[in-house]
């Protein structure tokens, strides 16, 4: 004897229709768009660090846009997962063009055979041998740094505020052949405290732990193997005493991004 299921099949393909449904009134993008990503998720739009990226998909089961940043304008490029709540938030269409990429090798011309080198003649001299990788660059802090513990809406130290920020960044590379990251910090102005608001404040805490914002003036400095990139920024950071007593800091508002600049170690 046959059972019927045809009530139970038609309640499944409801229901998928109806996840669909929430899924494209929840969002506005499909794969193949255009965006910028608010690679920090800041609390308000004005603080947020947009980079241009493409939607590669949306994942039902983890409820997120999936979206790859483009190499050029973002370190290398990533893939950055946006829930679908906060969509509105931090993602926005963009009218940058996706980047071109390279053509296939196999389109390229074939090249003469390359002729195999031979032994200088005596009284020739040899060619100079590859240089090695240039030594890791000093000064850099063994992050995270040692703090003494302090009390809630404590007057914090300007040199201790500096290395706290500059452990946002600094990485010292295991071998020369790595990168490293430097941060010089070249005037800090901490302003008047204020509560912070959770869910714009990064990473503040709890509603009425007092935040102090911090004026910087410094340079980013990364250390490939044969080359330097800089950039000379001016940001404003917010510090707070954390429930361990410890100072935090956070980017809280971008004012100025430095030319990234480079030069050959």
């Amino acid at each position: 004897m046959k059972i019927r299921r045809t009530g139970k099949v038609a309640v499944t393909l409801m229901l998928a229709a109806g996840a669909f449904a929430l899924l494209g009134q929840a969002v506005r993008y499909k794969p193949g768009d255009r965006v910028e990503v608010d690679v920090i998720m800041a609390g308000a739009p004005e603080r947020g660090m947009w980079r241009a990226g493409t939607v590669k998909s949306l994942d039902a089961e983890a409820r997120e846009v999936i979206v790859a940043t483009d190499a050029a304008t973002d370190n290398g490029g990533r893939k950055i997962g946006i829930p679908f709540q906060s969509a509105a938030k931090w993602l926005r269409p963009s009218a940058q063009p996706a980047p071109t990429t390279a053509p296939a090798a196999a389109e390229a011309p074939p090249r003469a055979p390359v002729p195999q080198a031979k032994a200088p003649a005596a009284g020739t001299p040899a060619a100079a041998p590859a240089r090695p990788p240039a030594e890791r660059p000093q000064g850099i802090l063994a992050c995270p740094i040692d703090q003494p513990k302090v009390a809630q809406g404590s007057r914090p130290d300007p040199q201790l505020l500096a290395k706290v920020i500059r452990c946002l960044f600094e990485v010292q590379a295991q071998q020369a052949t790595e990168r490293s990251i430097k941060v010089d910090i070249h005037s800090l102005e901490i302003g008047n405290s204020r509560d912070c608001i959770p869910r714009e404040d990064f990473g503040c805490g709890l509603s009425g732990h007092k935040l102090f914002p911090a004026l910087v003036r410094w340079t980013k400095t990364d250390y490939y193997t044969y080359s330097i990139q800089w950039s000379d920024n001016e940001s404003v950071f917010n510090c707070f005493v954390n429930p361990f007593g410890k100072w935090e800091c956070g980017l809280g508002q971008r004012i100025k991004d430095g030319r990234l600049q480079t030069r050959e170690r």
